[in-house]
């Protein structure tokens, strides 16, 4: 480790730290009392339930094609796919519990916990309520009691059908995970396991039962087993991608603390190594483009990126 190092990587993780705070919806100082790989966890799981506003290529499955709807669902779905295409933000559609996650925090029962979304964290799958209206001083679209399942990537959309909430349906059967393999079979929304069986498949019970548990089960799709792509979820109820990139991103923070970042610095941007340089956030884009980066005067030199990619091989 450098002494002089150790102030600026210092830095970085306090810029880090005091962003995610104050960007995090209040809650009853459980955040501010975590480690800081804890607290990172828990920041990507609440922006990784967020879609990022941009236009996308819509891809239905064979349920959603025009044909097979009724008129009114049609034109429910059509419309939903004229917002996914044009980039409009339809996170307005999303749960309540992304405004206000840590109402009713339940670490011992993730599956029934207001700061998770077990269905996302485990299949990668988000749920989007039909309505487009938005209600009065609120920030969220009429509540429906039917919600469309979808996977986003950077410029696709896969709609995968229309499901009845998890109050009168279960959200872990396998026949919904299995549609969206069928559907989208070269899309990459799952890993197949060549050559593995299952000898006594679960119940949809069984996998609802785990879920609750934030126990990640692989399905059998035609014979085959398939994990989620995001290889599913911790048993704090997590995406484990989302531990992943905290991993990462503080090996990368030990990297530093163990290189002469002020000479590289200085002979990055010809200034004297013995200048001061601050820390802080550049947000680009809140929740998809966030950036640690380090200044002084008019420099800027970018250091990390706080967010991951929204592609297969990192969410």
């Amino acid at each position: 480790m450098t002494e002089r190092a150790e102030d600026v990587v210092d830095a970085l993780q306090e810029a880090v730290r005091v962003h995610m705070l104050a960007e995090m919806p209040a809650d009853d100082g459980r955040l501010a009392a975590m480690g800081f790989a804890t607290l990172m966890i828990e920041y990507l799981t609440w922006r990784g339930r967020f879609v990022e506003p941009r236009p996308r290529r819509v891809h239905r499955a064979p349920s959603l094609q025009p044909t097979t709807l009724s008129a009114e669902l049609a034109a429910v779905v059509d419309a939903l796919q004229a917002d996914l295409e044009a980039g409009r933000d339809v996170n307005p559609r999303l749960s309540s519990t992304v405004h206000n996650p840590f109402r009713n925090v339940r670490e011992d029962e993730p599956g029934r916990s207001s700061d998770r979304d077990l269905l996302l964290a485990d299949w990668d799958i988000v749920h989007l309520h039909l309505s487009g209206t938005v209600r009065p001083g609120r920030a969220l679209t009429k509540r429906t009691g039917e919600v469309m399942f979808a996977v986003f990537d950077l410029d696709d959309v896969y709609l995968i059908g229309v499901f009845e909430h998890p109050q009168h349906a279960n959200w872990a059967a396998e026949d919904i995970f299995a549609d969206m393999v069928r559907a989208f079979p070269s899309a990459g929304l799952s890993i197949p396991m060549a050559d593995l069986k299952q000898n006594h498949p679960p119940s949809d019970e069984d996998r609802l039962t785990a879920r609750r548990g934030a126990v990640m089960l692989p399905v059998a799709v035609d014979g085959d087993l398939h994990l989620p792509r995001g290889v599913g979820l911790t048993t704090a109820g997590t995406p484990i991608w989302a531990t992943r990139w905290a991993n990462a991103f503080i090996w990368r923070l030990t990297d530093l603390r163990e290189t002469d970042v002020r000479g590289l610095l200085a002979e990055q941007t010809g200034l004297p190594a013995g200048i001061d340089w601050a820390a802080e956030v550049l947000v680009e884009q809140p929740g998809f483009q966030e950036v640690l980066v380090l200044r002084s005067g008019d420099v800027t030199v970018e250091m990390l990126r706080l967010l991951p990619a929204l592609d297969a091989s990192e969410n």
